[in-house]
């Protein structure tokens, strides 16, 4: 299930963990700019309301993780958007028996954001 995590450094990480007998977690790599962080975040934190949304402070996983597993087999994971990125799945997918995403694009109501998604994830 997707989580948000907090270490404990303080730092928050939008996150995959397993229910039951799964071992690992996995911590989002490919960071979405403006949505998950703030670019500039020194600069423009603060300066517009619209650059104080709530979940915009994120920290990046590690490009190296162990994958998580269940029953034995390697999980290659991917947040959302990052299933776009054929380089970052590929490495993900390569000690891996299988590749899962995770997304709730719900947060997108009625617009095309859904649809997008399914089409730039077919497009890989």
């Amino acid at each position: 299930t997707g989580i948000v995590q907090r270490d404990a450094q303080e730092r928050y990480f939008n996150s995959v963990i397993g229910v039951g007998n799964v071992e690992g977690s996995y911590q989002k790599e490919h960071l979405v700019p403006f949505g998950e962080y703030l670019p500039l975040e020194s600069v423009l934190r603060g300066a517009i309301n619209f650059f104080d949304l709530p979940m915009s402070a994120f920290t990046k996983g590690a490009a190296q993780q162990t994958p998580m597993q269940a029953a034995g087999i390697n999980i290659g994971n991917a947040i959302c958007y990052e299933i776009i990125y054929p380089q970052l799945v590929a490495r993900r997918a390569q000690d891996s028996g299988v590749i899962m995403t995770v997304s709730n694009d719900t947060w997108f109501g009625a617009s095309i954001g859904p649809h997008q998604h399914l089409q730039m994830a077919r497009l890989r």
